[in-house]
């Protein structure tokens, strides 16, 4: 398999050296730069028309040129990628771009990686929103489902650039990766605050990735307000899935897999004594927030949010 990497140049040139008239002259052989070479981010292919030349330096003959030979113009297939909202990202607003090419198709290549700063995708959120507590009547505790919510949430991404505005806030910091075209990341800073109603737990103890006092929130029906980014690629292509998550008897199913993470007790200076230290979000507040982080890799997917206020109700 050869590989080509943004930043390197790969120069494909035949030089072709015709005999000289006089074998005892050495032959010149002239270079210069081919004006008609492809750039591609980076990935630099020569499209064979630049031959070296022997010329006969006699001061009766001019440089014999007639022995150049062109060859096709080398393909750069891919060199783009596709976001969530199925508009192509051009080459020129990627970095880090990696291709590859083929032992059978050395001539063609294909974008595998590459990353674009100062871009993501976001979806607005759906309104599905639900948790055993306040929607009861339609929860079936034996098989742990909701009655009428889908097994996807239709959500359609839109792409947003820093300094774009999506449910009240402001995109200051972003970037979204490929991967064989299509998006393997994305990643959102938002600046701006956001009022929610809902369900609070405190981790009672250090758990893998979980810290001990690290807060969950679970927002009631209506108080969805935050951006979306929860993405997965299936059989059936690009889907939003919804799951419900259990913990003490306690169930809920919405778009941010399940709970918000709103830092950690041992790092606020607000009081959070009145909130058990289980998993049973059995705590209902009223929380401020701020510091907006959004991220998703596919089966990974995370809302950490800046807690600035809280009232228990």
């Amino acid at each position: 398999m050869k590989k080509a990497r943004i930043i390197i140049a790969l120069i494909i040139s035949a030089a072709m050296f015709t005999a000289c008239s006089d074998k005892n002259n050495d032959p010149e052989i002239g270079s210069s730069d081919d004006p008609n070479s492809i750039s591609s981010s980076g990935i630099t292919v020569s499209d064979g028309s630049e031959t070296a030349e022997t010329k006969e330096q006699t001061s009766e003959s001019p440089a014999d040129t007639s022995d150049s030979t062109d060859t096709a113009e080398p393909e750069l297939y891919g060199v783009s990628a596709v976001g969530l909202d199925g508009i192509n990202v051009p080459e020129e607003e990627l970095t880090d771009v990696y291709a590859e090419n083929t032992d059978e198709r050395p001539d063609v290549y294909q974008l595998i990686s590459a990353v674009g700063e100062g871009f993501t995708y976001l979806a607005e959120p759906t309104g599905i929103c639900l948790n055993s507590r306040d929607n009861a009547d339609i929860f079936n505790e034996d098989e742990l489902t909701f009655e009428g919510i889908p097994q996807n949430a239709p959500s359609e991404y839109k792409r947003y650039n820093i300094g774009d505005t999506i449910c009240g806030l402001t995109l200051t910091d972003a970037n979204t990766a490929f991967y064989y075209g299509g998006v393997d990341s994305c990643r959102a800073e938002l600046e701006g605050s956001v009022t929610m109603t809902g369900y609070i737990a405190i981790a009672p103890e250090d758990e893998y990735g979980i810290d001990e006092g690290d807060i969950f929130f679970v927002p009631c029906p209506g108080n969805d307000l935050l951006p979306v980014v929860n993405f997965r690629y299936e059989g059936v292509g690009l889907i939003n899935p919804l799951y419900v998550a259990m913990s003490e008897g306690f169930a809920r199913v919405n778009e941010y897999s399940g709970s918000i993470s709103l830092g950690n007790v041992h790092r606020t200076d607000l009081d959070l004594s009145g909130i058990p230290a289980d998993y049973s979000f059995s705590a209902k507040a009223r929380v401020t927030v701020d510091k907006v982080n959004l991220s998703c890799s596919g089966f990974s997917c995370d809302t950490v949010c800046n807690l600035t206020d809280i009232v228990l109700l």
